[in-house]
């Protein structure tokens, strides 16, 4: 102990250069682990949905089909603000979800949106003077993939949803 010490107080600058680079490699399994994050595990399937929307909306309701499977999830906040105009939601299914390993299959989204914020419900039953049905997809998918999405459009024209940016 009293030779590193020693060392320490010879050579300082080496001593806080050897410190700085230890805890940058202690911090790179963090920053590699963030930029994964969003991405889907082989065993999943994910829908980034991205708003680009004239105003803000209370939540949006993704009912999807796969099969003789239906599923249901919507996106809030918990703070009950507003989804913003220009938010990216994301969705996942697993394949014990979707009761498949089988890939490519046929998955058919039909999505709502709900103008103004209600408190969400696990029926995802809401007001149909707020609901606005967008028009179907059917997206040929994989496990282990994700898939881009883009909303597009107001309440007083309409919304649009499509598979290619804008």
């Amino acid at each position: 102990m009293h030779q590193l010490q020693a060392q320490i107080h010879r050579h300082p600058k080496r001593f806080f250069a050897l410190l700085i680079l230890f805890l940058c490699l202690l911090t790179l399994p963090f920053f590699f682990k963030q930029g994964r994050a969003n991405q889907p595990t082989k065993d999943e399937l994910q829908l980034r949905v991205h708003l680009s929307l004239e105003e803000d909306v209370g939540l949006f309701i993704v009912d999807a089909t796969v099969g003789d499977k239906h599923f249901s999830q919507g996106a809030a906040h918990a703070d009950q603000s507003l989804l913003a105009t220009d938010e990216t939601l994301y969705f996942s299914y697993t394949s014990e979800q979707l009761a498949t390993t089988s890939s490519p299959f046929a998955m058919q989204l039909a999505c709502r949106i709900i103008t103004s914020y209600v408190q969400p419900n696990f029926e995802n039953v809401y007001p149909s003077e707020i609901t606005v049905r967008l028009e179907p997809l059917t997206l040929e998918v994989e496990l282990g993939q994700a898939y881009d999405l883009y909303v597009v459009g107001s309440k007083g024209n309409g919304y649009r949803i499509t598979t290619s940016a804008q």
